[in-house]
């Protein structure tokens, strides 16, 4: 249905849901506070629940802390009690309560007055609560200052709680083992601020400071097998991946995962949520079989342990929803959608970032089944949401104005597009080095919308920054893929990216502007995938490396086989193929060809050759076909127009024999083209195929 409207929406739906983390504690806040508290948590066995128990048990706990507050208790016993019931309702997937109960927390804290100097050593489980209070904050995606606020609260505490511990850590062995454990927690802390802040590389370095205290000073050799460790893991595959580097953030979620089976098992939360976030990443590269692998064995994790009402099982739910999208599924679709929404609605409040999330996906399946003007009000809603608006540590805002501009494109409102983006315009440098896939779509919609105007000045300016990021995406994600999952993720990309062609329905006038960008669209898109194999190749055979050489050669021939059986590639010949990737790279950057621009064209050209890009589009129902034309005495490339021919018409293309007709040949080589041709030159082309190239 969506096809034939629009067919570059579909790709939007991507980073939806995949950066909502549960930031458990690494501390069992409760469980190592004062000994009272510590032998409440102990008897009920709260950290083994924690981390592996179901839904039935956690309402256990829930009950025995209700009855335990109805008895008369210390004062500081009351505070635990309530901080225990904030981890207690986190855990459930009650993330709303647990809220309420965090806070409620630190306000009693708050009020006891740690920083008094006789209560200088009770700051470290003030500190302790804090954090996790500010880790469920941000899970819940809340507004990034007023997170960023709760987490500095939190490290003002525990900074003056430093003090106190380094006079006093030669006297007191709990103090010293806290001070050690604390420096590590405080790492991970600051990494989780200066992720608020988009500054990705510090808070990497800071992960890795944070590993080294508990590797060399708390766990020792036994780092691998704790939970602290799976869940940092985790933070920086987190990281990694708002980063949009897609590569590291599988291969740190993928090492998490294997850790938190070793003290989890695979029937915990903790594990569900790790699939559910490596079938988001499998997701964003458009490997759709195996997202819905990993989406579905977390569903079902999740349910096996009554966990229906978890916002991981939301997320889950809505990553399954949004392959059946991709698929054109939309009534099952919209089933999974709608759950995923409600759940967020109750665990997380109406109000949420999580709950815009869920919404902000179910438009998609509204627009798809071709419910504009409801799926218009929609969208613009969430485009005014504070939730969204507030969360610059998401690029979910920057999706938002990706669909509402493909809504306004198909309504032909192409004013209210462009000045939807001129709004946001200086968001666009905040989201400058993370969600690449939004700003290229969002640049692109743009450009297009400035294109049906008329405006093809912006729009080459706009279509010119897509490109950019293109080549970065291509570039980043193509180099530790597979051929097969290359060609997953190209299929998903040259859709927005084809709608570039549609620029060469330009005239002559318009040649300066759109030739140079039609060119670079050209080489970048044309035999792209073709090319990486082929470099892929090379760098094996010169690299010198026997061992890898026969792997290659051996991989060939696996492919042969599996080609000759009619049989599709198998998770032998992809692991495979992966271990091939990975050790070429050491000898060379296989795709450093995509930033090949028609300067380098131009510049490897001898005087009298000429280079020749064919481009076609399909607007409106007619194909249009043009020649990016090159020469080495060209301050740029020319755009000649070469004829147009209705879609419904294309059989004129043919005189039979599967030759082309004359007519359409003499309009290929157009008079004006030939002219282009210098004496004694050699002359290079690439053709375009009858294909049209776009619909926009």
């Amino acid at each position: 249905m969506l096809q034939k409207y629009d067919t570059f929406v579909m790709e939007t739906i991507l980073y939806e849901m995949r950066k909502l983390l549960l930031f458990l504690s690494f501390l069992m806040i409760i469980s190592c506070v004062q000994s009272y508290g510590f032998n409440i948590a102990r008897r009920w066995g709260c950290d083994t629940i924690f981390m592996r128990g179901n839904y039935a048990q956690l309402k256990q706990i829930e009950a025995n802390i209700m009855a335990e507050m109805k008895k008369p208790v210390d004062p500081l016993l009351k505070g635990e009690l309530y901080a225990l019931m904030g981890q207690t309702q986190e855990t459930i997937g009650n993330w709303k309560e647990a809220l309420k109960w965090y806070n409620r927390a630190v306000a009693y804290f708050e009020d006891i007055d740690y920083a008094k100097p006789g209560n200088a050593g009770e700051r470290y489980y003030y500190a302790m609560c804090l954090i996790s209070y500010s880790d469920l904050q941000y899970s819940l995606g809340m507004n990034t200052a007023e997170v960023a606020e709760s987490y500095g609260k939190a490290v003002d505490v525990f900074y003056s709680w430093l003090s106190y511990a380094d006079r006093n850590a030669g006297k007191d062995k709990a103090d010293a083992a806290r001070l050690l454990y604390g420096n590590a927690r405080l790492a991970f802390v600051l990494a989780n601020m200066s992720t608020l802040m988009r500054e990705f590389s510090t808070a990497v370095k800071e992960c890795e400071e944070g590993i080294g205290i508990l590797r060399s000073d708390v766990f020792g050799q036994n780092l691998e097998r704790s939970m602290e460790y799976g869940q940092i893991l985790a933070i920086m595959a987190d990281i990694y991946e708002r980063a949009s580097n897609r590569e590291q953030a599988l291969e740190r979620f993928k090492e998490a995962r294997e850790v938190i089976e070793k003290v989890s098992g695979k029937n915990s939360v903790h594990y569900a949520a790790i699939l559910g976030r490596i079938g988001g990443v499998y997701y964003t590269l458009n490997d759709l079989t195996t997202a819905s692998e990993y989406f579905m064995e977390s569903l079902g994790i999740l349910k096996k342990l009554g966990f229906t009402a978890h916002p991981q099982y939301a997320v889950s739910l809505n990553g399954m929803g949004m392959v059946l999208l991709n698929l054109g599924l939309w009534k099952e679709a919209d089933g999974f959608l709608q759950l995923a929404y409600r759940i967020c609605c109750e665990a997380c409040g109406q109000e949420s970032f999580m709950a815009a999330v869920c919404k902000f996906t179910s438009v998609y399946s509204t627009f798809g089944q071709g419910n504009f003007s409801r799926a218009w009000e929609e969208i613009l809603a969430l485009y005014d949401n504070p939730a969204l608006q507030g969360n610059i540590a998401s690029d979910h805002f920057l999706g938002v104005m990706v669909l509402a501009s493909d809504l306004g494109l198909v309504q032909a409102q192409y004013n209210e597009v462009i000045d939807m983006y001129k709004n946001i315009e200086m968001l666009l440098d905040v989201y400058r080095n993370v969600g690449s896939t939004h700003r290229r779509n969002v640049h692109i919609s743009v450009g297009r919308a400035y294109r049906r105007n008329g405006d093809y000045g912006n729009a080459v300016g706009q279509f010119g920054k897509a490109v950019d990021i293109q080549r970065s995406i291509a570039h980043d994600d193509f180099r530790f893929l597979t051929e097969e999952q290359r060609s997953k993720l190209w299929e998903l990309d040259k859709t927005r990216i084809n709608s570039i062609f549609a620029l060469n329905t330009g005239s002559r006038h318009h040649s300066e502007a759109i030739s140079g960008l039609l060119y670079d669209v050209a080489l970048l898109n044309k035999g792209l995938l073709l090319q990486a194999s082929i470099n892929l190749a090379e760098v094996v055979n010169n690299s010198g490396d026997e061992a890898l050489k026969k792997k290659f050669s051996d991989f060939a021939l696996l492919k042969q086989e599996l080609a000759a059986k009619g049989e599709e590639e198998t998770r032998e010949s992809e692991q495979m193929e992966q271990e091939i990737v990975a050790q070429a790279r050491k000898y060379g950057d296989f795709m450093d060809y995509v930033n090949i621009t028609w300067r380098d064209v131009k510049g490897a050209m001898d005087h009298n050759d000429v280079a020749i890009e064919f481009v076609s589009s399909e607007y409106a129902g007619v194909c249009t076909y043009s020649a990016e034309v090159l020469r080495k005495d060209m301050d740029s490339p020319m755009h000649i127009k070469l004829f147009s021919i209705p879609v419904s018409g294309k059989s004129q293309l043919h005189a039979g024999n599967g030759r082309y007709s004359p007519t359409i040949l003499q309009k290929l080589w157009s008079r004006e083209l030939l002219e282009m041709l210098p004496e004694g030159g050699d002359v290079y082309f690439v053709p375009v195929g009858e294909r049209c190239g776009s619909v926009v």
